[in-house]
């Protein structure tokens, strides 16, 4: 009998361990054979095939402007430098996994955006696993969870505007040389009169085990950048903390 026990509690713990590993990442690794400066990496997903490819396919045609279904060379192809266009999309790419677990998939990616000027950005792209589709804050929320947790981002953003603004007044008292602290004040006072956001669209956010981060853009335009004593806005949160906002869609992917 108690062999038959300790089979079936081996069993159940090898199916545990098989559900765990149903999903892993390839890295794929180039270097623009033309421009060696343009370097690429890529994390393919492989476990269950049809989502792993539906995933694959959605990072790859949004980030990288190409449909994997089509002839192509590398994936890399429409982003790097050409004799044609020297200059890059995108002319580094590096990534980051915050979790790959049964329910969620959530990757960071890094690199340097070239258009009229080039600029580094970090992108999240975050996944249900059950299903292949993109997770959007939206989607775990409850509607009156909306409007507090863009409550709790617009009282976050507004603290750390004032923190700083606090900050440089005090140098700004203490300075006996001429700078521009005048100006990074006034930058930062004019975001703080309209720093109210009111929707989730342009936030990026990333799933952690325990957490979830997001992102708003910065105060400054490009040209502004080197008075931006902020620059992009990051507020974290533990999971536990919004769990009443969120709705049983929302509960079921991130609380363990």
């Amino acid at each position: 009998m108690k062999l038959i026990i300790i089979s079936i509690l081996l069993f159940l713990i090898g199916c545990k361990s098989q559900e765990i590993k149903k999903f892993s990442i390839k890295t794929i690794n180039e270097i623009n054979t033309k421009f060696s400066n343009n370097q690429y990496q890529f994390p393919i997903l492989e476990g269950k095939n049809e989502i792993s490819v539906k995933i694959n396919s959605q990072i790859i045609n949004d980030l990288l402007d190409l449909d994997i279904n089509k002839p192509h060379q590398s994936i890399f192809e429409n982003k790097w430098s050409t004799e044609e266009n020297r200059m890059p999309s995108l002319s580094f790419l590096e990534y980051k996994i915050n979790i790959l677990n049964s329910k969620l998939y959530s990757v960071t990616f890094d690199t340097e955006g070239c258009g009229a000027y080039c600029e580094e950005y970090s992108i999240s792209y975050n996944f249900d696993l059950l299903n292949g589709n993109k997770i959007v804050l939206d989607s775990i929320l409850t509607e009156n969870g909306k409007k507090l947790f863009l409550e709790k981002l617009n009282i976050q953003k507004k603290n750390i505007l004032k923190t700083t603004i606090g900050k440089l007044k005090k140098e700004q008292i203490s300075s006996t040389l001429e700078n521009d602290i005048e100006d990074r004040i006034e930058l930062l006072e004019n975001c703080l009169k309209n720093t109210f956001m009111s929707s989730f669209e342009y936030l990026d956010f990333k799933f952690k085990k325990e957490h979830i981060i997001l992102f708003s853009d910065r105060c400054s335009n490009h040209a502004m950048r080197a008075l931006d004593e902020i620059g992009e806005f990051e507020y974290t949160f533990k999971v536990d903390e919004i769990n009443n906002l969120l709705n049983e869609y929302g509960k079921q992917i991130l609380v363990y």
